[in-house]
């Protein structure tokens, strides 16, 4: 399967390309994710977290499962985190992690690849 991550076109046309990304899943089904500052997260009790590390996720859960003090978006080159916030509960939050788990990189084929959506 090619991992992509596509940047959605409005953000483009709005000069706020970093900001947002959709990822597909295993299904096929894409899902909308937002960066954000990693100190947002012990806030956030209903949303799917996700960090990436240049072109690479590297951790992929609930956003109250994080690890304290992991990364800091966008400092020094460490990991930017993403946040899906559009699951309704628990359930659904599971199984868009389930969905995207083969996107996680264990250290094998370099991650995501970003791509432009059209």
């Amino acid at each position: 399967m090619t991992r992509v991550s596509f940047v959605p076109t409005s953000a483009i046309a709005t000069g706020m390309a970093s900001r947002y990304r959709y990822w597909s899943g295993r299904s096929g089904r894409r899902y909308l994710f937002t960066c954000v500052d990693a100190d947002w997260l012990k806030d956030c009790h209903e949303a799917i977290a996700l960090e990436c590390e240049g072109d690479r996720i590297v951790w992929i859960g609930e956003a109250e499962a994080f690890p304290p003090g992991k990364a800091i978006a966008g400092e020094g080159g460490r990991g930017l985190i993403f946040v899906h916030l559009l699951a309704s509960d628990s359930v659904e939050r599971r199984n868009v992690i389930d969905d995207l788990a083969d996107l996680l990189d264990h250290g094998g084929d370099g991650g995501n690849v970003l791509r432009f959506a059209a």
